[in-house]
């Protein structure tokens, strides 16, 4: 469990226990406040509750302490023209609720306590409307009028009006649900399927706002109506909206919120012949150890809608004990005509863990709901569990389904899918997939599942023996990173046609075993509409240690779909290929706009000893295409080769002027930028390496003795004169003889170039 689960958990805990202390002997007393003061008859078990002030349709009671011990029940006995029932604590200790609450007739009930409200395990509701509890310190009217629970005596007038709002103050006391952990609904549920539970009627709001809300095992259920969830940390009016469902809250007036956590199994369903509608609104929420929220389609009626708000966070994390079953979830279920809601998710950012789950599907004739999720920094979706095929986000169309799913839309500044996390849009029979699109600063697809069997991934497919087309999936971001076997896939392994991959990215990495595919087993029977294609448009694209980009075909007639990639550098290495092959029939297109390729080439059979190109068919008259534009280089002659005989540096300077040489005159040292052109005639380089200036050793043939101070000598030629004329010397020989007027100097130059 995360450091910040658990230390949710343990406020929740500590909160249990102080409430508890204060409320352990609390009943239903009044404190005097109103013109018409509320009268309590104990009868037995049960506190019968008469009187109060009475405005219109609304009814006010005020006490100065409301508790329902364990199997008692506190009756509102109100009148048939009752619209409204409005009660407020203002004693300043916690009200304990485990018994049973009623009223009659088709009132609302509204219970306020600025201290706080516990509901444990035998907490029951028997209205016949909506039931609002709430930590806040007033309720206000639509006239300006206000009933206040923190300063009673300031109440002068009552509204006749109706409620518009709830009035926190600066410490709005905490609500706490506690239950029996057995509140999961299956598949063959009907409709009402307990009455163990905090319950209202079909078509009517239940509502928790307060500070901090705690789940614990809890189950909260209306047959679809509508389950509102709201923490409110300080100062902030949460408006109150009429509805057919009963009460819309809504928290533009709020500033600030406080927390939300589910755990030990608990469970929030608003599902029915159409699914309620769910609204949670707080700072963090946590859902942990198989609890759940959901709101799903039973029956023919169209699907009511689930939003989550969350100004920080949402942390769902599940566990091998619970499953899969610790998540959201939107269903049409089996036998439903109806069409699912849809599912929303607002947050900084959202954080699925362990094999948890957020799943938006049909079963039935009906459409499945769409899946929206709106992060402003981050959705992580990380680990998997074992024995489960499920983790992450899913919009499906199962088996026996007839309908559509839904899409999958996420935006989100950087998305994380690893260790067999996933996000998929598939069908499991006739009715077709959804499309998958991501809008996102970055995406990174990392890893497997903790026995490395399947890859982390964003999926539409169809599965086998099926029938519905999958859908598509589109990727917009900035930097797109698939590595260690993660999967990018559209796909179709049965009779439905696969969708199409499109990728638009400013860079785009492939790495060990990484795999962008768009594979087919369809045959496609519409010329006018491709299937199994992608289209990848990136300046910079990059396939390392045996990472893919295929688009092949299994099955007879069946041909390989086709692959456009758009990228100014395309590199590949280490057997990392593009194929767009068919095994049966005829091969794919591979078409390809770039500035250069390097590491691949176009082979007519792929190798493991090198990073192909193929298009390959069953035979060689049915091979596909494979076409390269923007480069003057033909792709079967593979990369540009470099000069393999290098330059001799040795040999480009006269060994006469190297240092310690007997006409070392001078010096000459290479510095600066460094290296020498090939020839005299060519420029240096621009990217040449810089070296560090040096300072020549003359001396080397023993480094270890000082250096010796050596006299310049200037070594003159004798002067080549001409013959003038010839005389006998005193020997009787002939000389030669010429004229002496000296003439100017010359010595032959030097070349430092060898030759």
């Amino acid at each position: 469990m995360s450091t910040r689960l658990s230390w949710l958990f343990r406020i929740a805990i500590a909160g249990v226990s102080t409430l508890s202390a204060n409320t352990a002997f609390a009943q239903i007393t009044t404190d005097g406040t109103l013109p018409s003061n509320s009268i309590v008859t104990p009868q037995g078990s049960t506190s019968l509750i008469e009187g109060g002030t009475q405005a219109g349709s609304n009814l006010f009671h005020s006490f100065k302490e409301f508790s329902v011990v364990t199997g008692s029940t506190a009756f509102f006995n109100n009148g048939a023209d009752i619209q409204n029932i409005i009660s407020r604590v203002t004693g300043g200790s916690v009200s304990n609720i485990d018994g049973l609450i009623k009223a009659n007739g088709s009132a609302n009930l509204f219970l306020i306590n600025p201290k706080g409200i516990i509901f444990r395990q035998n907490a029951r509701l028997d209205i016949g409307g909506s039931f609002i509890g709430s930590t806040a310190s007033s309720l206000k009217f639509a006239d300006g009028l206000e009933f206040n629970a923190t300063n009673p005596q300031s109440t002068t007038l009552l509204s006749i009006s109706v409620p518009i709002g709830l009035q926190y103050g600066a410490n709005p006391g905490k609500i706490q649900v506690q239950g029996d952990s057995k509140g999961r609904r299956t598949a063959t549920s009907p409709i009402i399927d307990t009455t163990n539970a905090l319950q209202v009627q079909p078509n009517q709001t239940l509502a928790l706002v307060g500070g901090d809300i705690s789940l614990e095992g809890a189950t909260i259920k209306t047959a679809g109506g509508r389950i509102e969830l709201g923490s409110v940390s300080e100062e902030g009016l949460v408006s109150l909206t009429p509805i057919n469902k009963g009460f819309s809250l809504g928290y533009d007036g709020v500033q600030n919120f406080g927390n939300i956590q589910l755990f030990q199994k608990a469970i929030v369903d608003a599902s029915g012949k159409g699914s309620g509608d769910i609204q949670v609104t707080g700072k963090r929420i946590a859902l942990a150890e198989g609890s759940q929220l959901e709101s799903s389609t039973l029956g023919a009626e169209a699907g009511g809608a689930m939003v989550v708000n969350a100004l920080e966070s949402i942390d769902i994390v599940a566990n091998a004990n619970s499953g899969q079953d610790t998540g959201f979830f939107v269903i049409t279920y089996p036998g439903a005509t109806g069409r699912g809601g849809n599912l929303t998710i607002n947050t900084g950012d959202l954080f699925v863990r362990n094999g948890a789950l957020i799943s938006s599907g049909t079963s039935g004739l009906g459409k499945g709901g769409d899946l929206i999720v709106n992060a402003s920094n981050s959705v992580q979706l990380v680990g998997s569990l074992p024995n489960f095929r499920f983790y992450g986000l899913f919009a499906s169309s199962g088996q026996g389904a007839t309908g559509a799913a839904g899409d999958v839309t996420i935006n989100t500044n950087k998305l994380l899918v690893k260790d067999g996390a996933r996000i998929s849009a598939s069908t499991f029979d006739a009715g077709k997939g959804g499309n998958v699109t991501v809008n996102a600063n970055s995406v990174q697809v990392i890893g497997t599942t903790f026995d490395g069997q399947s890859g982390s991934g964003l999926f539409t497919r169809s599965l086998p023996e099926v029938t519905g087309d999958a859908g598509d999936l589109t990727i917009n971001t900035n930097k797109l990173l698939v590595q260690d076997q993660g999967i990018v896939t559209v796909r179709s392994e049965g009779k439905g046609k696969a969708g199409n991959l499109n990728i638009n990215a400013a860079s785009v990495r492939l790495d060990n075993k990484a795999t962008l595919s768009a594979d087919t087993q369809s045959i496609s029977i519409d010329p006018n509409k491709e299937q199994a294609t992608i289209t990848l448009s990136s300046p910079d694209l990059i396939l390392l240690r045996g990472s893919k980009i295929t688009t092949n075909a299994f099955g007879p007639n069946v041909s390989g779909g086709n692959i456009n990639i758009d990228a100014d550098v395309l590199a590949a290495f280490a057997n990392s290929d593009i194929s767009a092959n068919s095994a049966n029939f005829r091969g794919g297109r591979v078409q390809i706009n770039t500035q250069g390729i390097f590491g691949t080439q176009l082979q007519d059979v792929a190798s493991e000893q090198s990073s192909d190109i193929t298009a390959t068919g069953v035979n060689s008259q049915l091979n596909g295409t494979v076409q390269i534009n923007g480069i003057n280089v033909d792709p079967k002659h593979g990369l540009v080769e470099l000069p393999r005989n290098l330059v001799d540096a040795t040999k480009q300077i006269d060994t006469r002027c190297s240092a310690g040489s007997k006409q070392s005159l001078s010096s000459f040292a290479i510095t600066g930028r460094g290296g020498l052109p090939p020839n005299p005639y060519e420029m240096l380089a621009l990217d040449a390496m810089l070296v560090d200036v040096i300072t020549l050793n003359r001396d080397r043939s023993d480094r270890s003795h000082a250096p010796v101070s050596v006299k310049p000598t200037t070594v003159t030629p004798e002067h080549i004169v001409e013959v003038t004329g010839w005389k006998l010397n005193k020997k009787g020989e002939v000389q030669l003889t010429a004229n002496t007027t000296p003439h100017s100097s010359w010595q032959p130059p030097v070349s430092c170039h060898a030759t």
